[in-house]
């Protein structure tokens, strides 16, 4: 049960009311991250009021969940900047989200929305159970300029590439043209920070291309688009090794949300591919030094990938998390950090291996683009 009394049927009616209503967290037209419905009966939370040191347990009902919080209903008021420790249901367990109270508004009777900022961003996928055709993707709003990066794009169609060529034309990306199987893969191998790929090619399947491209070595995550989204199609595009779907025909801002997925992490403050910091920083030197050493970290996050070391892959994002937001790599920090917390909370290499592949990415993008 929960503070506010409910079952599964009253919540479900009380929350679709909130959502008619368009009252509460979820309301903020300036929100950068998606909220998705994350109805729970039974969440539990550890609050520590102002003034005390001894944390009390409650169980809340659930409402949403972001990259960054979560909407949960109580029956009392609670106080803006009040700790917390979310423990999201995942599986048979759970994981605790350290974070604070930004935002307590009233609904109605005794009934109060809490809503939550994590500490540190959380991947929603580890949470929900999402159609891979749903085009869930963390991002609400992108600026296109901050789109920085090389983006291989396979397909047959000329009138798709034309399209995407369009629709990107206003960000700093890369778009090279690949018609054909064969000069996909031969791009891919020159490198690029991600792929879009038609899930039929005029020579073989998008499963096919995807599994011969990571025969080759090159696991640069890859977004597959394609037209059926019948139930059919869905079951053949399961499993592919994927790293995001596309509906045909796409539309621009999915096209900049799913691209934000895997390269906005990459395009760090301070000029493409540079530190912050500015050049007469005390730390500038050090940052330099370090911005050598990327490559290097991008390199032992695929090998320990390959050899299935998650002790390394942790290991080596701790480092970047711990390092790069101090020497002006706030972002790339952020990303780090999101590996490193996701295997320490005992994810596996499976689940987070697209987040591990974009950590690596943004490595190599970084010195290279300095």
């Amino acid at each position: 049960m929960n503070t506010i009394g409910v079952q599964r049927r009253d919540l479900d009616t009380m929350l679709e009311e909130l959502d008619d209503t368009r009252c509460g967290v979820g309301a903020d037209s300036k929100r950068k991250h998606v909220r998705w419905p994350f109805r729970k009966i039974s969440v539990e939370i550890d609050l520590t009021q102002p003034g005390s040191s001894a944390p009390v347990r409650l169980s809340l009902a659930c409402r949403n969940l972001s990259t960054e919080g979560v909407g949960l209903m109580h029956n009392a008021y609670v106080h803006v900047g009040t700790r917390v420790v979310v423990h999201l249901p995942r599986g048979t367990g759970s994981v605790a989200c350290a974070g604070v109270v930004r935002r307590c508004v009233h609904f109605r009777g005794l009934i109060h929305e809490v809503g939550i900022q994590f500490d540190k961003p959380v991947s929603p996928k580890e949470f929900l159970e999402l159609d891979p055709w749903s085009e869930c993707f963390t991002r609400e709003k992108v600026e296109s300029e901050s789109l920085l990066g090389c983006l291989v794009v396979v397909d047959g169609s000329d009138v798709e590439h034309k399209l995407i060529k369009h629709y990107l034309r206003e960000t700093q990306l890369r778009v090279r043209r690949a018609d054909t199987a064969q000069q996909g893969f031969e791009l891919a191998a020159e490198g690029c920070e991600l792929i879009l790929c038609a899930l039929s090619l005029p020579e073989m399947p998008a499963r096919d291309w995807i599994d011969e491209l990571r025969r080759r070595g090159v696991n640069t995550p890859v977004i597959v688009t394609g037209v059926d989204t019948t139930a059919t199609g869905r079951e053949a595009a399961t499993g592919i090794g994927a790293a995001a779907f596309i509906t045909k025909p796409v539309l621009q801002p999915v096209l900049l949300r799913a691209i934000a997925e895997f390269i906005v992490p990459v395009a760090v403050s301070g000029g493409p591919g540079g530190s912050a910091l500015p050049a007469d920083h005390p730390n500038r030197a050090v940052a330099d030094a370090f911005e050598v050493l990327l490559p290097d970290y991008a390199t032992r996050l695929r090998d320990a990938v390959k050899r299935k070391d998650i002790k390394v892959c942790r290991e080596v994002s701790a480092q970047v998390a711990t390092a790069a937001p101090a020497l002006g790599f706030e972002r790339l920090g952020t990303l780090a950090e999101r590996v490193a917390s996701g295997l320490g909370a005992g994810v596996s290499l499976a689940e987070i291996g697209v987040t591990i592949e974009a950590l690596a990415s943004a490595c190599e993008t970084v010195r290279r683009a300095a």
